[in-house]
C-alpha cells in the first residue's frame, strides 16, 4: 500500500453525554471516545488494512460492520471495528477508500465525480435520490414529506434477499410488503401473496436480516387502505397513497358519469347534446371538464336536476332523482352494512362523500337518518342479471335435538341453494339458534328457502338477519 491517509479524533464531553443521552447508554457502553478513520486507495487495500488492525489488537466481537459489501441505502461505504486498544480503551477505526471517504464528507451528489463508472453505490445514490423524489411527488405537505422521509433518513437497516440471491436493503420493522415495493411499484401494488424462506406469511410478517423473500403478483391485485398500516418505507406508503387516491377518482368519475347517464336516459327526449351545451353547462357549474362534473355527482356536491336543466333548454320533468341499475357487477354500487339489501328488496341509494352510492333496504334506520340530515337520496329500481347471487344471513331457532343441523342442511341443498356459514348459538338446554348464511339470487328465493325451513317439524322459527353481504 502506498496510499494511506490515517487521522484521529477524540469525542468531546458533551458529544459523550448527547449520545448517552439518545442511545440511553451508560458511560462504560459509549465505545467510540476514540476513533481513527483511515483513507487507502482501494477496495482490495480496505480489507488489506483491516487484516493489518486485527492483527494488532484483538476486535471486540459483534462490533463489526462491513458497508462496503452491504453499503448504506444512501451509497455510504466504509468498514466499521471497534478495538481492544491500549490501555483498555476502546478504539473505533473506520476504513474507506478515497473515492468512499469522497462521497462520505460531500454526500449524495458526490457520486458524479466516481472514477468507475460502474460502481454499485450509485447506482444506490441514483435510486435513494429517485425515491425522494417520488416521495415529493406524491406528498401533499413539507410536513408530510419530512415525516415519510424520516425512516431513510436514520436508518438501521436490514438486509434481506429475493429468490436470485440480489440484496434488498431495508430499514428496521420493514414488511413482506415493504419488500415488494422496494423490487418495483407495479411488483408492490400487484402483491397477492409472499412467502418468507420458503413459507407462505402475511403482507405484514416483519423482515429480518437473511432471509428470503418471494413476492406472488397477480394482476387483479391492488393496493388496500388497510395496506397503509403494513408498510413503514416511505416508497412503500406514497406509492399505496397515489394508488388509493387514482382509484378513488377513477370510482368516483365511473359513478357520477353512470348516475348522469342514468338520468339522461330516463329524460329521453331523444335531442342530442351539443359541445357548446356541454361547455356551458360545465362553466356554469364551474367545473373544469366533464371529469370533474362527474365526480362533483358523485359527491353530491352538483344535484342531477340541476344538470339536466343546464344541459336542456327546456325545465325537466321527469324524477330525476330515480335510477335504475341492471346488475352489479360492472355499476359503481356499494352496499349498506347495516341492512344488506338483495333484489326484490325495496331499495334507496344514499350518495356519500366517502363510498359513493350506498344502497340501503327502505326499512333501514340509517336510511331515515340519512334523509333527516338532508342528505342526498335516489329512488332505485333494481333488476338482477341471471348468474349474480348474494350472502343472506337468516337466524333458526331450532329444538335441541340430535341430527337436525345434517336435516337443515340437506333441506337447503334440494333448493339448489349453497350453504356459506352456519353458527350455533346455545340458548338453553331444549333450544339452539342457528345463524345460516347461504347465497340466493333474490328476494323470491330467499322466501321459499326460510319457507321450507320453516315446515321442518323441530323448526320454531326463522327470520332474516342484517348480516348479510353481496359477493
Amino acid at each position: 500500500m502506498t496510499e494511506v491517509k490515517i487521522s484521529g479524533r477524540k469525542k468531546a464531553a458533551y458529544s459523550i453525554y448527547k449520545k448517552m443521552k439518545s442511545k440511553h447508554l451508560k458511560f462504560a457502553e459509549v465505545l467510540d471516545m476514540y476513533g481513527f478513520r483511515v483513507v487507502v486507495k482501494n477496495v482490495s487495500d480496505c480489507y488489506q488494512t483491516l487484516g493489518i488492525i486485527h492483527n494488532l489488537y484483538k476486535p471486540l466481537p459483534g462490533r463489526f460492520k462491513d458497508y462496503i459489501a452491504l453499503p448504506k441505502v444512501n451509497g455510504y461505504q466504509s468498514l466499521h471495528t471497534i478495538l481492544f486498544g491500549p490501555s483498555k480503551v476502546f478504539i473505533e477505526v473506520q476504513i474507506r477508500s478515497k473515492d468512499m471517504d469522497f462521497v462520505s464528507e460531500y454526500g449524495i451528489a458526490a457520486h458524479w465525480h466516481y472514477k468507475n463508472k460502474g460502481a454499485n453505490p450509485k447506482e444506490l445514490a441514483n435510486n435513494w435520490l429517485g425515491s425522494l423524489l417520488d416521495i415529493q411527488e406524491n406528498s401533499g405537505t413539507s410536513i408530510e414529506f419530512l415525516e415519510e422521509t424520516k425512516v431513510d433518513l436514520f436508518p438501521s437497516t436490514i438486509f434481506v434477499f429475493t429468490p436470485e440471491g440480489d440484496i434488498i436493503q431495508l430499514p428496521p420493522k420493514s414488511t413482506a410488503l415493504d419488500f415488494a415495493y422496494a423490487i418495483h411499484t407495479k411488483v408492490g401494488s400487484h402483491t397477492l401473496k409472499v412467502k418468507v424462506d420458503q413459507i407462505s406469511t402475511a403482507l405484514s410478517h416483519r423482515l429480518k436480516t437473511g432471509q428470503t423473500v418471494e413476492i406472488i403478483t397477480d394482476e387483479s391485485a391492488k393496493p388496500q387502505p388497510s395496506w397503509l398500516k403494513m408498510v413503514v418505507t416511505p416508497r412503500a406508503k406514497t406509492c399505496i397513497k397515489a394508488k388509493l387516491k387514482e382509484e378513488s377518482v377513477a370510482e368516483l368519475t365511473q359513478l357520477g358519469e353512470y348516475l348522469l347517464t342514468n338520468a339522461l336516459r330516463h329524460q329521453g327526449d331523444g335531442e342530442p347534446i351539443t359541445e357548446e351545451k356541454w361547455q356551458e353547462c360545465l362553466t356554469d357549474l364551474k367545473c373544469d371538464n366533464k371529469t370533474d362534473l362527474f365526480i362533483k355527482i358523485a359527491l353530491s356536491e352538483v344535484l342531477i336536476s340541476f344538470v339536466l336543466n343546464k344541459l336542456h333548454t327546456k325545465e325537466c320533468d321527469i324524477d330525476a332523482n330515480r335510477i335504475s341499475i341492471k346488475g352489479t357487477k360492472s355499476n359503481p354500487i356499494n352496499f349498506a352494512r347495516c341492512c344488506y339489501p338483495i333484489p326484490g328488496d325495496k331499495v334507496f341509494g344514499v350518495l356519500t362523500n366517502s363510498k359513493g352510492l350506498v344502497l340501503h333496504r327502505d326499512d333501514c334506520g340509517n336510511l331515515l337518518r340519512a334523509k333527516q340530515k338532508g342528505e342526498q337520496w335516489l329512488k332505485v329500481d333494481w333488476q338482477t342479471e341471471g348468474d349474480e347471487e348474494f350472502e343472506v344471513a337468516i337466524c333458526v331457532k331450532i329444538e335441541n335435538r340430535r341430527g337436525m343441523l345434517a336435516s337443515i342442511a340437506n333441506a337447503i341443498a334440494k333448493m339448489n341453494v349453497n350453504i356459506e356459514n352456519i353458527e350455533v348459538e346455545e340458548r338453553d338446554h331444549a333450544m339452539k339458534g342457528l345463524n345460516i348464511v347461504i347465497s340466493v339470487p333474490n328476494i323470491a328465493k330467499l322466501d321459499e328457502a326460510m319457507y321450507t325451513i320453516k315446515s321442518l317439524e323441530f323448526v320454531h322459527s326463522v327470520v332474516r338477519s342484517s348480516n348479510s353481504k353481496k359477493h
